[in-house]
């Protein structure tokens, strides 16, 4: 009990490591990501760092509602702001869930380990 533990070969045959990376499994294929999920919607956090702040935002970030497609137009398009500008704007899709989406082929599964979301249990009961 309590002690630390590596879990290896959790995600080898999810499509999202088989169908979501590009050839070499380094770096995210967005055009199938978009080509999948374009049309889906998905909650985004927008994050306004200040430049060289070593850990990003300094507060919890708004939420937005954008498309799976204009996301993937951010990821290919993504530059630093302007020279002038004192933020970064970063875009995290973060706690979305394509394998709730109906009619979609689940993109991965939940492995056992990790079915019970202890952290949302324990919101707000500290």
């Amino acid at each position: 009990p309590n002690q630390p533990v590596i879990i290896t070969g959790l995600t080898e045959s999810w499509r999202a490591t088989t169908e979501l990376l590009d050839g070499e499994g380094a770096s995210l294929d967005v055009d199938r990501l978009e080509e999948e999920y374009g049309e889906c919607t998905a909650p985004v956090h927008v994050s306004d760092v200040p430049k060289g702040h070593p850990f990003g935002g300094l507060s919890r970030p708004a939420t937005e509602e954008m498309t799976v497609a204009a996301y993937c137009k951010y990821w290919r398009d993504r530059r630093p702001s302007s020279p002038e500008s004192p933020n970064e704007t970063y875009l995290y899709l973060k706690d979305w869930k394509p394998h709730a989406i109906p009619k979609k082929v689940p993109m991965y599964s939940c492995p056992a380990y990790f079915k019970e979301d202890w952290l949302n249990d324990l919101n707000g009961s500290y």
